[in-house]
């Protein structure tokens, strides 16, 4: 008789994977381990040897260190498996079809009019922003009195814009919202208020009334429509209210963070080569590339850097928006995370993450749609991830790990297609490198140097977590929830819901990222990507609710939560006051020389060391070729007076190892143009740690090889001891 035949019992199924829950608890049983396993292994490991400066200076052991921050996210993924590996092998029943999987299908477009779920509410929110900015700045007595009461203006006038185009369907007629895009662009002038705000205002009610008379039926026009306003007037409705608020007045030069950018450009711009001449010490692209790019088109000064950083930033904030439209195919969700991600992160624009961020919103996609064309966009978008910046590159190749192992239909035919989407970009790159002749360079800095320079950051766990919005404790816990939730989803794989799915890669992202900018403890830069996930946990458990009721409200909690912790009922106010005109700040100034600070203020620091800069090369007689060696992190000091930099890297803890030292002396004793060295400048120490610390030898060099010059306002030049004759220099002040 078979088994299948009438009367037989029929076994119950067996399922593969467990529930969140029992994964979960294995997923926080090894984040307990993580935490208790790092404390001992001061005990465990014996000490290793340590480069000159902080981690030598404070006795940090930065490989203990590494291994501690490397356990919070390896343990919980590991304990999730092995919780997920134990409830398979005693043989649990299937708890049938879960809630979670039971969950609503994802969002999918409307047939009818071909517009995802979303689109209405997302439009006519971008919309009233745009109008909102352009009132604020036409009307600002009354926007500073009444900022709540206008945004909730703006956005029915927004609504009932859409109505009355859509002859009674908010639906249709948010379509034509999107013809309000084209005032975007004034929101990013340098003047505020505006002086046409008004008639910009006005343009942004008249230019969809227009379209929608003009376009009709007509469907190559509605499709345009229906792509500018996903495309630009949503994602650009929040580049545009940053601009407006934050880039009203010139910029504020900083020679050292600047200079990161600044010395690349100009050694570029000089014909120098990356890797071999200069180190990009982020990226190619981010550290100098881009701006020795956008500079030969705008300008080789701090105007054009500017304009160039300006132009190129107007990418960050829609990089966020695709976050949530590849994650949900839902738009709202895309500009929901926007704004939350404004009230925790207000900054114009964060340049070096924005490919990273293309990444994960193409695996986002990816993963939900199962399309090869996408999965080969997001490996070409990491292969161009990793030119602009390694270390985002890095969190981003760990969000398609995560996304391709849950990802719809084949995984092999997704990995493959992934696999050639980086192989192209990285052929192209190859060939630009050899065509350079920089490829062993390329190597050796990429693999060797910026990995070897933990030791020369790493700061370690802090002793103290104070609680606060932006406070170590609260970052040190997302990136735990990031790691656990990891470790509660990955062991279910392919059979992960839709939108448990969506925060696999983010939940990777978030974790690596946070885990490595904890280490260095810079605590807000990383922080914008926390409101996706914020958001996508919201939606699942909304989701996965077994009482829809019961799950909008526990959803919302979630939302508000964060919302009321970070100000975002204030925000209006808040972005308000910025979009007003301000002076300059008080301690800052532009420069009439050299001729690349134009475009730029500058604080009194920077104003006395460009001075006593130009005094030095006035006094020693400096002649066209000739430059110092900067030994006070003071990079931006090259591209201003347009000298060439006589080592490859800018700033001093990039040279603590010996072989990097005694390459800097040997650059510098074979070329009689470094006529000077820089030992004080306008920049601390970093990390209150001396360059004489960090770089014993150079340091020793130039006091055998140098003697004092300048010394004013805390700027300090010596001069070489065989140089030219030279003026003598007035006796130094103490």
């Amino acid at each position: 008789m078979s088994a299948t035949e009438p009367g037989v019992p029929v076994p119950a199924p067996r399922a593969s994977y467990p529930s969140p829950t029992t994964s979960l608890a294995g997923s926080a049983a090894g984040l307990a381990t993580a935490l208790l396993f790092g404390q001992g292994l001061s005990r465990l490991l014996p000490p290793s040897p340590q480069l000159p400066g902080f981690a030598s200076l404070h006795g940090l052991d930065v490989r203990r260190e590494s291994l501690r921050y490397a356990f919070l996210l390896v343990f919980p993924i590991l304990g999730g498996f092995a919780a997920a590996a134990l409830w398979r092998r005693r043989g649990r029943p299937s708890p049938g079809r879960s809630e979670e999987a039971a969950s609503p299908p994802a969002e999918a477009s409307t047939p009818a009019a071909h517009l995802p779920a979303g689109f209405s509410s997302a439009a006519v929110v971008a919309h009233a922003i745009t109008v909102w900015i352009f009132v604020v700045s036409a009307f600002p007595s009354f926007a500073l009195r009444s900022p709540g009461v206008l945004s909730l203006a703006a956005a029915a006038a927004s609504a009932a814009l859409a109505l009355v185009l859509g002859r009674g369907r908010i639906r249709k007629g948010s379509l034509y919202l999107g013809a309000a895009a084209a005032v975007l662009p004034l929101a990013l002038l340098g003047e505020r208020p505006i002086p046409f705000a008004a008639a910009a205002a006005a343009g942004a009610f008249a230019l969809p009334a227009i379209a929608g008379a003009l376009v009709g039926r007509r469907r190559a026009a509605v499709a345009t429509l229906r792509a500018v306003t996903l495309a630009v007037l949503i994602p650009g409705s929040l580049t545009a209210v940053t601009a407006a608020a934050l880039l009203g007045t010139p910029p504020i030069a900083d020679l050292f963070e600047n200079g990161h950018e600044l010395l690349p450009a100009s050694q570029y711009l000089r014909g120098e080569r990356p890797w071999a001449d200069v180190v990009p010490g982020h990226g190619l692209l981010s550290d100098g590339g881009m701006d020795a790019i956008t500079m030969l088109l705008l300008g080789d000064d701090y105007r054009g850097y500017a304009r160039g950083r300006k132009l190129l930033g107007a990418s960050f904030w829609p990089a966020i928006y695709a976050v949530g439209l590849g994650a949900t195919g839902n738009p709202m969700v895309g500009l929901g995370i926007g704004l939350l991600s404004l009230a925790a992160f207000g900054q114009y624009a964060f340049l070096r993450v924005v490919p990273s961020l293309v990444v994960l919103a193409l695996v986002l996609a990816a993963s939900r749609t199962g399309r090869r064309r996408v999965w080969a966009a997001a490996g070409a978008a990491l292969g161009v991830s990793f030119f602009v910046s390694v270390d985002f590159a890095f969190y981003a190749a760990g969000a398609a790990a995560a996304a391709l192992w849950a990802s719809r239909g084949e995984r092999r035919a997704a990995l493959a297609a992934f696999l050639r989407g980086v192989v192209g970009v990285a052929a192209l790159g190859l060939a630009g490198m050899l065509a350079l002749g920089v490829f062993p360079e390329f190597l050796d800095v990429t693999f060797r140097l910026v990995p070897s320079l933990l030791p020369v950051y790493a700061q370690g766990f802090p002793s103290v977590l104070p609680l606060g919005s932006a406070s170590p404790a609260l970052l040190y816990a997302c990136a735990g929830l990031g790691a656990l939730l990891l470790g509660a989803l990955l062991p279910r794989g392919s059979e992960v819901s839709d939108p448990a799915r969506a925060l696999l890669p983010v939940s990777a992202w978030i974790a690596l990222a946070m885990l490595a900018v904890l280490e260095r403890q810079h605590l807000n830069y990383p922080y914008f990507a926390v409101p996706a996930a914020v958001l996508l946990v919201a939606r699942w458990i909304r989701r996965s609710a077994p009482d829809r009721l019961a799950g909008s409200l526990a959803s919302g909690t979630v939302v508000a939560g964060f919302a009321l912790v970070h100000g975002a009922l204030t925000l209006p106010l808040v972005i308000g006051v910025a979009i007003q005109p301000r002076q300059y700040e008080a301690n800052a100034a532009p420069l009439v020389a050299p001729r690349r600070a134009r475009g730029a203020l500058f604080r009194s620091p920077e104003r006395a060391l460009v001075a006593r800069t130009a005094e030095m090369i006035e006094r020693a007689g400096f002649r066209k070729e000739d430059t110092w060696l900067d030994f006070a992190n003071e990079p931006g000091l090259y591209f201003l007076f347009e000298r060439p930099s006589p080592i490859r890297y800018y700033e001093v803890p990039f040279y603590e190892s010996e072989s990097a030292q005694r390459e800097v002396i040997a650059a510098v004793e074979r070329n009689p143009r470094v006529r000077a060295v820089l030992l004080s400048g306008a920049y601390p120490n970093i990390d209150a740690v001396s360059n004489e610390t960090r770089a014993p030898l150079v340091a020793r060099y130039v006091r055998e090889n140098f003697r004092p010059f300048l010394r004013e306002d805390g700027v300090e030049f010596w001069i070489r001891r065989d140089g030219l004759p030279l003026p003598s220099p007035a006796a130094p002040r103490p």
